[in-house]
C-alpha cells in the first residue's frame, strides 16, 4: 500500500499564550482569530465553531444563554453542560 501526504497550506503564527491545563479536549487545540481562520480555510462567512472565555467576573452559564438570545441560528454549551459532557464522555471511556 502507497502512503501519501498532502500539504494544503502552510502559515507562520506567533504564538501569544498558552491557556492553563483543563484535562480536556481543549487542551489540544490552537485558537486562531476568526478573520484568519476564515481566509485560512476559505470560509467566506461559514462559521462552524466559536470558543468564548468570559471575562473574570463573568458568568459563564448567563453568557452563553445570552448569546443564545441574541444571535439567530447559533447554538451554546454553557461551561456547566461542557463539563458534564466531558464527564460522561470520560465515563464512557473509562
Amino acid at each position: 500500500m502507497q502512503r501519501t501526504s498532502t500539504i494544503t497550506s502552510a502559515r507562520n503564527f506567533t504564538i501569544v499564550g498558552i491557556m492553563e491545563f483543563t484535562s480536556s479536549d481543549f487542551d489540544y487545540i490552537i485558537g486562531i482569530p476568526i478573520d484568519i481562520a476564515k481566509k485560512f480555510y476559505e470560509m467566506d462567512d461559514q462559521l462552524t465553531y466559536i470558543w468564548a472565555v468570559p471575562e473574570e467576573g463573568v458568568d459563564g452559564e448567563d453568557l452563553s444563554r445570552r448569546i443564545e438570545l441574541g444571535v439567530e441560528n447559533i447554538q451554546t454549551i454553557s461551561p456547566q453542560e461542557l463539563r458534564k459532557q466531558s464527564e460522561q464522555l470520560l465515563l464512557v471511556m473509562n
